[in-house]
């Protein structure tokens, strides 16, 4: 009868761990200038659309409590 399991390899490089200095050896992509630049500006450009949504926001709460205070105070009475 043959065995199902295929033979052992004797080679323990499949399993070895890379030392510190291997893994220094694979280049890392480097991103350019311009993509940099991009990337501050892009960001710069997301603080002020979060700064300038929160600025409506709270004005528009400030004028909905302003109108709310207002017309309290003209509530006509009835009697």
């Amino acid at each position: 009868m043959q065995s199902i399991v295929p033979p052992q390899s004797t080679d323990a490089s499949c399993c070895a761990t890379p030392t510190p200095t291997a893994l220094l050896d694979v280049p890392v992509p480097r991103k350019s200038m311009l993509e940099a630049v991009l990337k501050v500006v892009y960001e710069f450009m997301c603080l002020i659309a979060v700064s300038n949504i929160t600025q409506f926001t709270i004005r528009s709460l400030v004028g909905l409590l302003v109108a709310h205070i207002t017309s309290t105070h003209f509530v006509p009475t009835v009697c």
